[in-house]
């Protein structure tokens, strides 16, 4: 098995940490379908890019 670079496990870890922030988000506002829609705004770069991510695969 091949060792996973320090970099690539903090990316990872910050990838699954704004994603599971952004699904926290709008499950605290019982917004799990479009006719319950929250606003949302991303805090930093790398949960836009989840955000627009996540908005693509729904």
């Amino acid at each position: 098995m091949a060792a996973v670079s320090p970099g690539l496990s903090i990316i990872a870890g910050m990838t699954m940490r704004a994603r599971r922030k952004i699904a926290a988000h709008f499950f605290v506002h019982h917004a799990i379908s479009a006719e319950d829609a929250v606003a949302y705004v991303p805090q930093n770069p790398v949960a836009q890019r989840q955000f627009e991510r996540m908005q693509r695969k729904a």
